[in-house]
């Protein structure tokens, strides 16, 4: 494989890079050896060895002699066993934004608005300053794959186009924008009690105003003084006079 000091293609297709991922993530977050390894995926420690120095490269693995999976790394190994495509694709998108030589062949398609499918070999190798070989070739291939099912990139018109909505935040970043607006909802005064507001409606409106209705029946036997009588006993329980 052709070697760049500071970036490692990997060493075999994505396949062999998800077997690996799986292997790790059955371990947890412990440190693991590359026997262990090598055992797990039923291939040799020399097949292993060359795809951990790609997935150290872009921060999915960390350590010495025995490594084990970053936080995103871990992520990114259980969604590939869990098979979830959409939570395998947000993952690896998030990985290959934070790595600074990804980012660089992202940003060799964004400015040359895409690049033709057979040219994209030759491109990608240049920019991260390496030589065209059989092993760097198959390297290529499998960052190209990643990249594409990351969403990163897209194939169109037989051209390998970048895909515009990733201007915009990292998935990670989105997950923490996420949970402050929740925490930002949950701050938020709560609103008053309806009761209250009835109450206050209630003092400003107008004194009721009282209205009776009276009937009086008087017997047609009635003399007028009798009838004055009447009269004169409703003045006088209705305004108090005599």
């Amino acid at each position: 494989m052709t070697k760049n000091l500071n970036f490692d293609l990997p060493n075999n297709g994505y396949d062999v890079i998800e077997k690996i991922l799986h292997a790790y993530v059955r371990s947890g977050q412990q440190t693991v050896s590359l026997n262990d390894i090598a055992s797990r995926t039923g291939m040799n420690k020399t097949q292993v060895s060359p795809n951990h120095k790609f997935l150290v490269a872009v921060g999915v693995l960390e350590g010495g002699n025995k490594k084990k999976l970053t936080e995103k790394g871990y992520q990114l190994a259980l969604a590939i066993s869990n098979k979830i495509p959409e939570d395998i694709s947000n993952r690896w998108a998030d990985v290959m934004r934070e790595c600074e030589h990804t980012r660089k062949v992202l940003d060799m398609v964004r400015v040359r608005d895409g690049v033709p499918k057979s040219e994209m070999q030759g491109r990608v190798l240049n920019t991260l300053g390496l030589t065209s070989s059989k092993n760097s070739k198959t390297g290529v291939n499998c960052l190209i794959d990643i990249l594409t099912k990351a969403g990163l990139i897209v194939e169109r018109d037989d051209k390998y186009v970048y895909n515009e909505q990733f201007d915009s935040t990292s998935v990670t970043a989105l997950d923490e924008q996420a949970a402050d607006n929740h925490l930002n909802t949950s701050d938020s005064p709560e609103p008053q009690p309806l009761h209250k507001q009835i109450v206050s409606e209630a003092r400003i409106s107008p004194d009721p105003s009282l209205h009776i209705d009276i009937q009086i029946h008087i017997d047609a036997n009635a003399t007028p003084e009798q009838i004055d009588q009447i009269f004169a006993s409703m003045a006088k329980h209705l305004y108090g006079r005599s």
